[in-house]
């Protein structure tokens, strides 16, 4: 099945194809959010709002379906079909300058040792260390991810530490990496399968496999641990900067 089109179509066109399969007037807005391919939104009873990523003006025909069975019918398959038609190496870009140089790690340096000593084959994938946002629960720590669509292997910078083995970050990095070798494949139920037997087989062959996943269960412990005491200690920080302005007011008030 061919995902892409040989000629884009353009917005309006793709409104009206919409509008009249789904027999509705369609409000359609074109965004660059890779976290979301889409949004729809009844507005009324023949009008919808729907924001798509705008790679499906280079939707085939056949990628423009399962489009139109997903937002009438919630097909699960087709949803599948439309992940995989957004993250197609087409609509690829091309990495602006990133991070790399951490205060422990030099991510590219490890990189380079990772893909010499361990892939079966250089990826081509660009690498940077990417900042996780602070939370009051911390139910869970993504160690690293790849894009696709950015060709880009992003590493959480909790881990440049000397807490953290050299052997840990190459394993995080040869994951990641595996990814860009292995790409996510459909099943017959229209379930991403991101991490395949392939991926998997691959995976352990990492000599230090083993060790590295029992390492990164102990270090998310300790790094819970030490997030909720930083949270707790701010949080009585704000409570005595509170206590400490209402004396302030009371002693100035009449």
């Amino acid at each position: 099945m061919s995902l892409i089109a040989s000629v884009p179509t353009t917005k309006k066109a793709l409104t009206q194809y919409l509008s009249q399969r789904l027999f509705k007037r369609i409000s359609l807005s074109l965004s660059e959010d890779r976290s979301q391919i889409l949004r729809y939104e009844d507005l009324a009873q023949n009008a919808a709002s729907l924001r798509l990523d705008r790679a499906f003006l280079h939707a085939s025909p056949a990628v423009l379906s399962h489009l139109v069975a997903y937002l009438s019918r919630k097909e699960r398959l087709s949803l599948g079909v439309l992940r995989l038609f957004v993250e197609d190496p087409f609509f690829r870009r091309s990495p602006s300058p990133q991070k790399q140089v951490g205060l422990f790690y030099d991510l590219e340096e490890v990189h380079l040792r990772v893909q010499s000593k361990y892939l079966p084959s250089p990826t081509g994938a660009g690498i940077c260390w990417f900042q996780e946002r602070a939370r009051k629960q911390v139910a869970s720590l993504t160690y690293g991810f790849f894009s696709r669509r950015d060709w880009l292997i992003q590493i959480n910078r909790a881990l440049d530490s000397p807490k953290v083995p050299l052997y840990f970050l190459e394993y995080i990095i040869y994951h990641e990496a595996l990814h860009a070798l292995f790409p996510p494949h459909l099943s017959s139920g229209g379930r991403i399968l991101v991490h395949t037997k392939a991926f998997k087989e691959q995976e352990q062959k990492f000599p230090y496999f083993s060790q590295a996943k029992q390492f990164g269960q102990q270090f998310f412990q300790t790094y819970r641990q030490e997030k909720m005491l930083i949270w707790q200690d701010t949080a009585n920080g704000r409570i005595s900067n509170t206590k400490k302005k209402e004396r302030t007011r009371k002693r100035g008030s009449f």
